[in-house]
């Protein structure tokens, strides 16, 4: 858990009491990095999903509704929610087998702000029409 406030309160933690589950917290800013769905399950999904889709395509369904959606997810879930898949999230997490080598790798694998080659662009004209997505109209001034 991520340490946000709501998750925590006491029928959570009878909750998890009653039924010997140990949750884990994470401190906040940091599920990029802790989190066992975050780095591997969520991964996974995405390419089985995308597959489906493209699966869908092919056969001329190009509007996925939620009616589909269901339908995909339900067809990799099994792929997905294996006891082997888990484990390797919470391994590639550090958090079982303890490992937090994984997690400071992780955060000295990261550019640093320093060690970027290119300097980020000057925003002293930048504007909406400026912005890649809106080039500007041929008689503005940014032509």
């Amino acid at each position: 858990m991520d340490g946000y406030s709501s998750h925590v309160n006491i029928e959570f933690v009878e909750l998890c009491w009653l039924k010997k589950i140990v949750p884990i917290y994470l401190p906040p800013h940091s599920t990029h990095l802790l989190q066992p769905l975050d780095l591997v399950i969520f991964s996974v999904v995405k390419r089985l999903y995308s597959s489906k889709v493209n699966k869908y395509a092919a056969c001329g369904i190009t509007g996925i509704n939620r009616e589909y959606f269901l339908k995909i997810l339900g067809e990799i879930r099994p792929r997905i929610y294996t006891r082997e898949l888990i484990r390797s999230a919470f391994e590639a997490a550090g958090l079982y087998p303890f490992n937090p080598n994984r997690a400071l790798d992780r955060c000295s694998a990261q550019p640093s702000s320093t060690q970027l080659s290119t300097p980020p662009p000057s925003l002293e004209h930048a504007t909406i029409l400026s912005s890649p997505m809106h080039p500007p109209p041929p008689d503005s001034e940014y032509a």
